[in-house]
């Protein structure tokens, strides 16, 4: 997804109260994360902000850094614990 797509959903997603320091927080945590291993982490949203099923908001509860493989096959439509219910509808 592009660049400025993504800033636009992240906006919408990202509520009045929130500490945003602690979001920028774990961006940096990736890239440190990324420039000690010589790996690309990324941060990925543990519930997707805009999933089918559920969306999700941009808070620090919601981020997680995550090595950009395991965020690639995650994909946008499912998220840890996900209901088995759930899932089936994907398939």
């Amino acid at each position: 997804m592009g660049g400025k797509r993504r800033r636009q959903r992240e906006a919408r997603a990202t509520p009045p109260w929130v500490d945003r320091s602690a979001i920028r927080a774990i961006y940096k945590k990736a890239k440190r994360l990324s420039k000690s291993t010589g790996e690309q982490y990324v941060v990925d949203h543990i519930v997707p902000l805009d999933g089918k099923l559920v969306c999700g908001l941009h808070v620090p509860w919601n981020l997680r850094v995550v090595h950009w493989l395991e965020n690639a096959r995650k994909g946008w439509h499912t998220w840890p614990d996900m209901p088995f219910e759930q899932m089936e509808l994907w398939i």
